[in-house]
């Protein structure tokens, strides 16, 4: 291992045990709780998954833990982020979790070693390019991405790499900032049962190496589930159970709901949950009650979260970010090379230009050489400047209207990453 190598390893530490006490969110138009005093805690280094039905706040939940929303715009926010008993602002202090997104948003002809020392070098600018190159090896080696490292990602029309590699790629754009906490938001959405667990694989063994993780998932195998360490059960924006995996059997049977043999335990749960009215779990006590339901106004907005000393690191990272400069660089590098290698897109648009002029060639041949006495011939030229004066704009201007609805997924995706 190289010295370098080395260095980056030893800056790896375990990850923090992150509590959230009370989260409530709510929305004004339409009126509506979407989470209900929601409090838990996921243990260092370990793999948590967060399952429910559809509309059961999944997605909400991950998100005002990362710091995605905040109050305000008709929602509003209350609740506490702690990690190791430290409050941090969630929203403030985001650069401190890393979020990976359900949709995988690549430029198609970019490979995973050009994406990931992209990502490394804008979000870690203070490493010199020995310290890039071993930290992007390092990250390829534990996802597995060595073997397509040189492949383009690929899209509907340019043939790339796999669903499972492309997933393994989101999070590695994301693992280049060694996150103590790593969320994802259905990891596992569109890929079969081996590709899913091999992801899932991956994510454990990246909380064993320091970086506790918290993701969603819907309706997983029985294979994946027992991957995770230990789960939280949504319902209606409310905690039916949150714990360690191997005692949720034992859980729900107190309440006289019995695992039939042969049996996968997340279909059971999901099962259970579903055909279960809240009316009858709230008669039973299968859920959590938070402060907020309690009365208690305790939980404080979140983004006026000032507490513990976290302020501190978040504003050493902010000086890490990477300058105007070097950010024009680095996108002005990859479009010119995501332009170069679309030798369709730069066929078509050649082409297109050769048609056209040909065409204005024959229709105006000869128009500058007339006699402009008279309006007739005054007429033609004006019409020839006017539609090649038309076509020098709008040319590129339909270039890029074509490029921005493929641009603009990559761009909020990085844009919230805070690259």
């Amino acid at each position: 291992m190289a010295a370098n190598e080395r260095a980056l390893t030893r800056e790896r530490i375990a990850g923090p045990t992150l509590t959230f006490t009370n989260i409530t969110y709510r929305v004004k138009k339409p009126s509506k709780t979407i989470l209900s005093g929601l409090s838990g805690s996921l243990p260092s280094n370990t793999l948590t998954a967060i399952l429910g039905p559809s509309g059961s706040g999944k997605t909400s939940l991950l998100n005002i833990i990362a710091g995605r929303i905040a109050s305000g715009g008709g929602k509003k926010i209350k609740g506490t982020v702690a990690l190791d008993g430290v409050f941090v602002d969630a929203v403030k202090e985001s650069e401190r979790f890393a979020y990976v997104m359900q949709d995988d948003t690549f430029p198609a002809t970019v490979t995973p070693s050009e994406a990931l020392r992209f990502s490394a070098k804008l979000r870690r600018p203070h490493l010199s390019d020995a310290e890039v190159h071993s930290l992007v090896r390092e990250v390829q080696e534990k996802l597995g991405l060595m073997g397509c490292k040189t492949t383009m990602v690929g899209d509907e029309l340019v043939k790339g790499i796999s669903g499972g590699e492309r997933k393994r790629l989101s999070i590695g754009v994301e693992l280049v900032t060694r996150p103590s906490i790593l969320l994802l938001d259905e990891p596992t959405s569109g890929l079969d049962s081996f590709m899913a667990r091999t992801v899932i694989e991956y994510l454990r063994l990246l909380s064993r190496d320091g970086s506790t993780t918290l993701c969603t998932i819907h309706q997983p195998s029985s294979e994946v589930f027992n991957l995770f360490d230990n789960v939280v059960v949504l319902k209606s924006g409310r905690i039916v159970y949150s714990g360690p995996i191997d005692d949720i059997q034992s859980y729900f049977s107190k309440f006289g709901f019995e695992l039939p043999k042969a049996t996968n335990l997340a279909d059971f749960v999901m099962r259970i949950i579903q055909e279960t009215p809240d009316e009858k779990m709230d008669e039973l006590g299968m859920f959590q009650v938070g402060e907020d339901e309690r009365g208690s106004d305790a939980g404080s907005e979140s983004e006026s979260l000032k507490l513990g000393a976290g302020n501190g690191e978040s504003a050493a990272l902010k000086a890490r970010k990477a300058s105007f400069a070097l950010q024009l660089k680095l996108l002005t590098t990859r479009e010119f090379l995501v332009w170069y290698r679309n030798k369709a897109v730069i066929a078509i648009n050649v082409g297109i230009a050769v048609v056209l002029n040909l065409i204005f060639g024959v229709i105006f041949y000869q128009a500058a050489n007339s006699d402009f006495s008279t309006f007739s011939n005054v007429n033609n030229s004006y019409g020839a400047v006017t539609l090649i004066t038309i076509n020098a704009l709008f040319g590129p201007s339909e270039a890029a209207l074509f490029q921005f609805p493929r641009q603009r997924p990559v761009f909020l995706r990085e844009f919230a990453s805070g690259k």
